[in-house]
């Protein structure tokens, strides 16, 4: 078969966690887990049909990630994925996949279902989607036929005029007893957080949806710890009708920026904060770093997040099994400082980095956000000067990358050849030395093409990690130089 008929281009989002696996740190920030227990007499050769079931009817679960001139795609994987004996550890090679895991531990009658999925091909509705078609299978029913998808097209000048004047890097925050700010995939403590009925109330009580309260009053949280701007990296999802039954990657992280006011009510800024996503719904479909210049690739938008999702429906049923699903399977690392995870119906969690927060200090957090969300669903109305205050906190911001030392005359064979490649990739007729790549629009995609044709054309293979610490022109030359003279053992100029 041609490789142009089972080569498809990944998607923005695909792209970046393809990057962002490249960048390093804790691989399992971008594992999906979800642990199914079964009771009773398991029939292994039907669940192990089930599991091929579902990933025929869900073909993105047997896909990898390849690389091609730069350009990252879809690729089948070098072994689909199949019922495999527990317990196992989870490693994913993007390259070659597969990028789903389906593990099987028993002792007796009780039985483990772990299912893991890397998040490039996964998101949170799918786990609804992958069990319930998975009972189905198991039953011997067959699986509906997928469904074509509907891409809607994304508007990137109007997500650009819309977020330019929004953006500011969110390079602060304070927290109980906060040491340091992590952009980065990292090992991962939790702590439970209870919400209801008090979320709840507060929502009915304001006319807001649960996660516009939510998003609200984890806002009002970090202004009570620190007033002035803040910033709160939210998942949306991006599916249409036609992506409701089918398993993928249909999220989008974007920020919400606020700027609360000590004399506002909160249930003003309640309505401040929903009028704002209503705004950033219409451009939910662009990632951030395609509208505004200036964002290098990082594992999180922001040192703190919200993931949020309803799940009311029961759990699907195995046949002749007693069967539970644990819809929160803890995956054990993040990708940022603090990231508050709901899902509705089910429960809600507070994970965090034991590097920059201890589990003493999260644990104050979680008890000012119960504090928090007990007042205002006793009082809506109150103003955020008179709200209960948090516990004192300490702020950080995060480390500025180190200054790269000034870079001396530039080869002008390779200033050429370099020039040449930043005006092809970025689609602009000059360059200048001294222009920062991220200044110029590049973001993770460019990089990679960068990467591709640097390598092609001069024989040297940058890091992602180059882009970062040197990001001007001239620095990068002066990177090739330098990786030229180490290939001949030679001195750069």
């Amino acid at each position: 078969m041609s490789s142009s008929l089972i080569w498809e281009q990944a998607s923005p989002a695909q792209h970046g966690m393809w990057v962002t696996d490249r960048l390093g740190g804790d691989p399992r920030a971008h594992h999906m887990p979800l642990l199914i227990r079964l009771t009773g007499e398991l029939d292994r050769a039907a669940l192990a049909a089930a599991c091929a079931a579902v990933v025929e009817r869900h073909p993105l679960l047997g896909k990898a990630l390849a690389d091609r001139d730069g350009v990252v795609g879809l690729v089948p994987a070098a072994t689909p994925p199949a019922l495999e004996p527990g317990p196992a550890e989870v490693r994913f090679d993007l390259a070659t996949g597969p990028l789903t895991r389906f593990i099987l531990t028993s002792s007796g009658s009780e039985h483990e279902l772990l299912v893991v999925a890397h998040h490039a091909v996964f998101d949170g509705v799918s786990k609804d989607l992958l069990v319930r078609d998975l009972a189905l299978a198991y039953s011997g029913s067959p699986l509906s036929p997928p469904t074509a998808s509907e891409s809607e097209p994304a508007d990137i000048a109007a997500a650009t005029e819309f977020w330019r004047p929004r953006w500011r890097d969110p390079v602060d925050l304070a927290l109980p007893g906060l040491t340091a700010l992590s952009l980065r995939a990292t090992p991962a403590d939790a702590v439970d957080l209870k919400l209801d009925p008090e979320l709840g109330q507060l929502a009915e009580s304001l006319g807001v949806t649960r996660f516009e309260a939510l998003v609200s009053l984890l806002h009002t949280l970090l202004y009570g710890y620190r007033p002035g701007p803040q910033t709160v990296a939210v998942d949306l999802s991006t599916r249409t009708a036609a992506d409701q039954d089918t398993i993928g990657l249909f999220a989008n992280e974007l920020p919400v920026f606020t700027t609360p006011s000590s004399t506002d009510s909160f249930a003003q800024f309640a309505r401040n904060v929903r009028a704002e996503l209503r705004e950033i719904y219409r451009h939910r479909r662009v990632p951030l770093a395609r509208a505004v210049t200036g964002i290098t690739p990082r594992a999180a938008l922001a040192p703190v997040s919200l993931s949020y999702r309803k799940r009311s429906a029961p759990d699907p049923e195995f046949p002749g099994l007693a069967s539970s699903v644990e819809w929160m399977t803890a995956g054990g690392a993040l990708r940022n400082t603090l990231h508050v995870q709901v899902v509705d119906g089910v429960g809600a969690r507070l994970s965090f980095d034991p590097a920059c927060l201890s589990r003493a200090s999260a644990d104050l957090v979680a008890a000012d956000l119960a504090a928090l969300l007990a007042a205002l669903a006793a009082t809506p109305y109150k103003r955020l000067k008179d709200l209960p205050p948090p516990h004192p906190a300490e702020p950080a911001s995060l480390s500025a990358p180190a200054s790269a030392a000034p870079a001396g005359p530039a080869d002008e064979g390779i200033l050429a050849v370099m020039t040449a490649i930043w005006c092809e990739v970025l689609g602009v007729e000059e360059v200048h030395p001294d222009d920062d790549l991220f200044d110029l629009g590049g973001h993770s995609l460019t990089i990679t093409q960068i990467i591709a044709r640097v390598d092609k054309r001069l024989g040297v293979e940058l890091t992602l990690d180059t882009f970062f610490e040197t990001p001007t022109l001239a620095e990068l030359v002066s990177q090739v130089e330098a990786a030229r003279a180490d290939s001949r053992g030679t001195m750069p100029r």
